[in-house]
């Protein structure tokens, strides 16, 4: 029988790959590669069989094969990149997509693929700014349209524009994802009611859509009805798919419920069921670890958060973060304020709420926005930019901060303008709008240019407290620092070294609420920030836990009960385990945990 020609087996490995048949596809494949070795083509669609048949290490030999024939095929670098990430090598995923991205940027599926990739490794920022490019690129595509959707949820900042969300359940009304879309848009935007119609119409379509009902569910807890949330999600939970969604939300209802065996039983029973991403596992393992605390089972406790924190654990640059505060006390000293430009926007509206992460930001801002003056604007990302696009005005090769000098007052107006109308855009009639975005105390010298009538109000709470609670829960990998106890207390100390230099040099009011006062006898610490902020007393904003306002942070169901004193001193029952973190706080920590 005369041999097969490579030409006839190439045409029996396409068969086969476009019939499913990925083990007939590799076969004649590798009977290709034997006669004609260098046959990218032949390689690249191995690579894929591989890949389909998770043979992970072989598709990572195959695809470095093919690249050293052909290095600069942005589909090889991103299938090596995917092969990466399935056998943990993450670092390695992370470079390989870039350098994908690099010979293609404007290929929508390429970019998805990133984002998909970037989103699994906690970076939904990463991932969102993918799919914002791919969405210009291919404004029709409603794949693309759809992962957008996807990525502004998953990034987070809010208010988010529900424009696209309404495109796709116009353009595809009968497909229950798009509803569920919608639904998750218009909740995370506190518009409860059209939330509900947006998930019960995807339910009409799908009646076991996860994430539908996971969504309707995060709605029945933060209205205070968990018991029918925890029915809505049985069925879901109980069931061996079980994806993320519904097992958040499970575990935020029995959390409510105090039900904490009921949650345990749950994430223990999805984390054994299959291979998990890193960021779902961080996510399951931070809820796992609260719910044994809440049981006194400490030593289960950490282990959790050992397991939830061990991803982005080593992802910290705390030399190249000291080095960033150092620029900017070096630029922004008493000298600099005094002959820096400055924007001629004067207005008192903006509120700054800012202090280390988990030092009470949520809380604070939730009672002043319980006073009808004052907007609580949450977390935007906006002043966060501002540095960015400076460096890029000024037009000089000096990096921000340096570069700050090179700005004339009317481009901060313009700059100081786009803010504020983020900040106002929801505001109404109020005097008032605050933005609590923590990382803000990087930025008082910057804010002190832009809005120089700015209010500065700084959360401060027991430094081993802050940062124990930093560590033990969840934060995107662009806050890595909080996962590991060494670079989490060099974090601190760097904070506690700008906001030393804010308070002595930066020309704005700032006025420090301490945690332990405003949870011990309230009244006062409130009366003190509303004075400062020139506002009259307002009876609800000691009744903050009785609005109908949401947040969208990790403290969105403490923000909704009544101040207790139980957070304090939390940490000093974990004294033995977070000893490599107090040993870098030094003398911001007691000898003793009793002292």
């Amino acid at each position: 029988m005369a041999k097969a020609t490579p030409q006839h087996l190439m045409h029996q490995a396409e068969q086969a790959m476009q019939q499913q048949q990925w083990q007939k596809a590799e076969r004649a494949l590798r009977k290709v590669l034997k006669q004609r070795p260098d046959d990218i083509n032949a390689l690249r669609t191995l690579a894929t069989a591989l890949s389909r048949l998770q043979q992970h290490p072989k598709v990572i030999e195959t695809c470095r094969k093919a690249i050293r024939l052909e290095p600069d095929d942005a589909q090889l670098l991103m299938l090596l990149a995917e092969a990466h990430y399935e056998v943990g090598a993450y670092a390695d995923a992370q470079s390989t997509a870039t350098a994908a991205i690099e010979r293609d940027g404007t290929d929508a599926v390429l970019r998805r693929r990133r984002a998909n990739l970037r989103l699994k490794l906690g970076d939904p920022h990463g991932s969102c700014d993918d799919l914002i490019a791919a969405h210009a690129h291919h404004p029709d595509d409603l794949h693309t349209l759809a992962a957008l959707v996807d990525g502004f949820i998953a990034r987070g900042v809010v208010p988010i524009d529900d424009t696209p969300a309404r495109l796709l359940v116009e353009r595809q009304p009968f497909e229950a994802k798009n509803h569920a879309r919608l639904g998750t848009t218009l909740r995370m935007n506190d518009e409860f009611d059209d939330a509900i119609t947006a998930y019960d119409a995807a339910i009409a379509i799908d009646r076991f859509n996860s994430n539908a009902r996971a969504g309707k569910a995060e709605i029945l807890v933060s209205l205070k009805r968990p018991e029918e949330a925890v029915e809505l999600l049985r069925p879901l939970v109980n069931a061996p798919t079980c994806s993320i969604l519904p097992l958040q939300s499970w575990m935020r209802a029995c959390n409510a419920m105090q039900c904490y065996d009921d949650a345990i039983v749950a994430a223990e029973r999805w984390l054994k069921m299959e291979r998990r991403s890193p960021a779902h596992i961080t996510s399951i393992c931070h809820r796992l670890a609260q719910a044994y605390d809440k049981l006194d089972r400490r030593s289960e406790a950490f282990d959790a958060w050992n397991r939830g924190n061990a991803i982005d654990s080593r992802r910290w640059d705390a030399q190249e973060h000291t080095r960033t505060t150092d620029g900017l006390i070096s630029t922004f000293d008493a000298a600099a304020f005094k002959s820096l430009p400055t924007s001629s926007r004067d207005t008192r509206m903006p509120v700054f709420v800012l202090g280390m992460f988990r030092s009470g930001t949520t809380l604070t801002e939730q009672i002043l926005a319980s006073h009808p003056q004052l907007h609580g604007a949450g977390e935007l990302p906006d002043m966060l930019q501002i540095p960015g696009e400076i460096q890029k005005i000024a037009g000089t090769e000096a990096q921000y901060p340096e570069c700050i000098a090179s700005i004339s007052p009317e481009q901060l107006d313009g700059l100081a303008d786009r803010y504020l109308d983020a900040l106002s855009a929801n505001a109404g009639d109020a005097s008032r709008c605050s933005d609590k975005l923590p990382w803000n105390f990087l930025n008082i010298g910057l804010i002190a240019l832009l809005l120089p009538k700015a209010r500065i109000i700084h959360c401060r709470r027991d430094p081993l407290d802050t940062c124990f609670s930093c560590w033990g829960n969840p934060f995107s990998s662009r806050t890595a620092f909080t996962a590991n106890q060494e670079a989490l207390g060099h974090a601190y100390l760097d904070y506690i070294r700008i906001m030393d230099h804010w308070s002595s040099t930066a020309p704005l009011p700032i006025h420090t609420v301490v945690y332990e006062e405003l949870v011990s006898d309230p009244e006062p610490v409130v009366r003190g920030m509303l004075d400062f902020l020139e506002l009259e007393w307002h009876d609800g904003c000691l009744a903050f836990h009785e609005s109908t306002r949401v947040t969208q942070t990790l403290s969105m169901d403490q923000v909704n009960r009544p101040l207790t004193r139980n957070s304090i001193h939390r940490s000093r029952r974990y004294w033995d385990e977070l000893a490599p973190l107090r040993a870098v706080l030094g003398d911001l920590v007691p000898e003793h945990p009793d002292a």
